[in-house]
C-alpha cells in the first residue's frame, strides 16, 4: 500500500487504536476515549448524521475523506469501514498532519 494515510490506518489498527464501526465510535465518543473521527466518503446519511452529532457534543475532530468505504476497508482488514475513530493522540496527529 503506498498511501501514507491508509498505511497509518492499517498501523493504527494493528496497535488496536481503534473502534471500527458507527456503534464502537459512538460508544468510544461517549467515553471520551477520542482524539480523531474519520469518515469515508460514501458513509451511510443516517450514520454520518449520528456521528457528526456526537462529534460537535464532544468537541472532536472530524475529518470526511475522499476514500470509500471498500478503501478504508481495504486498510483495515475488512470489506468496507465507513467510519473509525482513533483512541490515540499520537496517532490521531499523525493522521491529521497527513491529510
Amino acid at each position: 500500500m503506498k498511501d501514507k494515510f491508509l498505511s497509518l490506518c492499517g498501523l493504527c489498527r494493528k496497535a488496536n487504536m481503534l473502534a471500527i464501526g458507527t456503534n464502537l465510535s459512538v460508544e468510544a465518543l461517549k467515553n471520551n476515549k477520542v482524539h480523531l473521527v474519520v469518515m469515508a466518503v460514501n458513509i451511510a446519511k443516517n450514520s454520518e448524521k449520528e456521528i457528526v452529532k456526537e462529534t460537535s457534543i464532544k468537541s472532536k475532530k472530524l475529518i470526511k475523506t475522499s476514500y470509500s468505504k471498500e478503501e478504508l476497508g481495504l486498510a483495515l482488514g475488512y470489506n468496507e469501514v465507513a467510519v473509525f475513530a482513533v483512541t490515540d493522540e499520537i496517532f490521531a496527529k499523525a493522521l491529521e498532519d497527513i491529510i
